[in-house]
């Protein structure tokens, strides 16, 4: 199987790389990261875990393989045509660094076993400044637009500003003028921001330029951490969507979250979730250099994590210069921006993922349970689960959501997760029309009474009422569960203690899973939590309806153990 174009297994691969690094760069720095050899943070190094699991796969019905011949051939490119147009490396050729490697290769070495296209057509990178981020803009949107191979292709360096727009097109311009070979077929309008290759363009674009009927084979969108919101993006995406093989190039330093609603925060959060296998999507790459925690950035050893051109285009010196303005001057929020590549006002998770274990659920049965029900807007998710006390302290939790059909395909797109294949695989339900129709939620907690045995129904009251009333005109004890510290706060703790302990059991529900990452904590002055959804960087129902089960789920234990002493035929007289 000709699975990676060498003709060879991945264990034999692997080997070559090891000893001959030069035989595929990108997978060399994989295995670096991977070795620690080179210092990155978690982001890059689920980046490189991602490479080389991919390489694995690939061997099997995975529908891409990696090309280290594509993947050479952008190399040479780089290396041959594109020349360094600023400060002391003036009219020298670019020489890549292997970190560099790993993006272009990632991009252009992934392709489709049966079409020989790209793989991936968007692509998210965010790194610190001075890191040489336009040089790459302009390398990668030079090459789609001469050597791609695309008839009439439309090429665009995008921004928010025109004058951020021009960055990375003068540089590819100079770049052009730079090699005689690439000068004497193109043709330049420098005052129109544009260049013509037969009739391939390549044109600078920003947001308060017209922006209507592209048809993009390649975009470059630079510092998107400025916009305040979606629209040129999507118009960027969609533009793409009539072309066979097209690319979208994100690259950015972090920025101000904005309590969460920055397009490039959510892109960011989105990303750290595809690399952290919360949720997949095999077409979009991510390199995040980032610092793992912010007392970090008091150790410059730990720079390079968000700084992988050390030593090459930015100086350690000159960083702990900014870093000592900073801390003299009260400038930390912008040393931790544009030097350490770090939101500010970011709000990180709170429950801890990386303990998320994938034990199977138990046989649960006629098993005793507590029903938590989150009904959130009725034009959204809404969320019920069932917690199960087990014997050995473990908790298992059933999860199921609902969601109106109506706003299906649109939800996907707003929140970027796989609604439809998670209705395909039966994690969510979906209910006819545009609200969800609390009968439906009736419905499934009588089918959950039919199979185990519920002790009582938790609920908040926000717009619960009729549903409350119809689950004890059933016969099930429900009760309220208010939405405040004080009834909240230790089931939350709880829940984390247990996922801590690898005791909570969830049978790997993805939807519990993306909400639990989702979830973003607020704290009282004593040190109280609760869940924010205002604040959190997308929906946490399913997360919430469990914290809401184990309200009552938490006491389980204790009532028994109370049982357990108190005799039947005890009297105080």
């Amino acid at each position: 199987m000709n699975w990676n174009c060498l003709g060879m297994k991945y264990e034999k691969f692997i080997e070559q790389v090891k000893n001959d690094p030069n035989r595929c760069p990108t997978t060399s720095y994989a295995l670096e990261v991977k070795g620690l050899g080179i210092k990155t943070g978690k982001a890059v190094q689920n980046a490189c875990k991602r490479h080389l699991n991919d390489l694995k796969k690939s061997e099997g019905n995975f529908p891409y393989k990696f090309s280290q011949k594509h993947a050479n051939h952008v190399f040479k490119f780089f290396e041959t045509f594109c020349k360094h147009s600023k400060g002391e490396w003036a009219g020298q050729p670019v020489k890549l660094e292997l970190w560099q490697k790993f993006i272009l290769g990632s991009l252009f070495g992934w392709v489709h076993k049966e079409t020989d296209e790209r793989r991936f057509t968007l692509s998210y990178t965010q790194i610190a400044r001075k890191q040489g981020k336009s040089l790459m803009s302009s390398g990668i949107a030079l090459y789609m637009f001469m050597i791609d191979g695309e008839q009439g292709a439309e090429c665009y360096t995008a921004s928010v500003k025109r004058d951020t727009a021009k960055i990375v097109w003068t540089d590819a311009m100079r770049m052009v003028k730079s090699s005689p070979l690439l000068r004497k077929n193109v043709r330049i309008q420098e005052s129109l921001n544009t260049m013509q290759y037969g009739n391939n363009i390549l044109k600078a674009l920003s947001a308060d330029s017209g922006q209507d009927g592209l048809n993009i084979h390649y975009f470059s969108l630079d510092e998107y951490h400025l916009m305040k919101d979606n629209k040129m993006y999507d118009v960027l995406v969609s533009g793409m969507g009539a072309r066979r093989n097209p690319l979208g190039f994100i690259i950015t330093t972090a920025g101000e979250s904005l309590d969460g609603t920055s397009p490039a925060y959510q892109m960011y959060e989105y990303g750290k979730q595809v690399l952290d296998g919360t949720l997949t999507n095999e077409n979009m790459f991510f390199y995040i250099a980032e610092l793992d925690d912010q007392e970090e950035i008091h150790d410059p050893d730990n720079w390079i994590k968000a700084n992988p051109n050390i030593g090459v285009t930015v100086t350690k010196d000159s960083l702990q210069q900014a870093y000592k303005r900073a801390v003299d001057g009260g400038e930390m929020d912008n040393f931790l921006i544009k030097h350490m590549n770090m939101w500010i006002q970011r709000k990180d998770a709170y429950f801890p993922l990386d303990k998320w274990d994938n034990k199977p659920l138990p046989n649960l049965l006629g098993k005793d349970c507590y029903i938590g029900i989150d009904l959130s807007s009725k034009i959204d998710l809404t969320s019920v689960s069932a917690i199960f006390p087990l014997e050995n302290g473990e908790y298992a939790v059933l999860n199921h959501s609902f969601m109106p059909e109506d706003s299906l395909h649109e939800k996907e797109r707003i929140d970027k997760v796989p609604y439809s294949e998670w209705v395909k695989d039966g994690y969510i339900t979906l209910t006819g029309g545009d609200v969800v129709d609390v009968e439906f939620i009736f419905e499934y907690v009588k089918e959950i009474a039919e199979k185990y045995n519920i002790i009582d129904i938790g609920c908040d009251p926000w717009n619960a009422t009729s549903l409350m009333t119809m689950l004890a005109n059933e016969g099930f004890t429900v009760h309220e569960v208010r939405q405040g510290y004080r009834t909240l706060s230790e089931p939350i703790k709880f829940t984390k203690e247990l996922m801590i302990q690898g005791k909570f059991i969830h049978g790997n529900n993805p939807v519990l899973r993306w909400c639990t990452a989702n979830a973003v904590p607020q704290f009282d002055a004593n040190e109280n939590v609760i869940l924010n959804k205002a604040k959190s960087v997308n929906r946490i129902d399913a997360i919430a309806s469990t914290v809401t089960a184990m309200v009552s789920a938490m006491l389980h234990d204790y009532e028994d153990s109370l049982e357990k002493h108190i005799d039947e035929n005890y009297s105080i007289w």
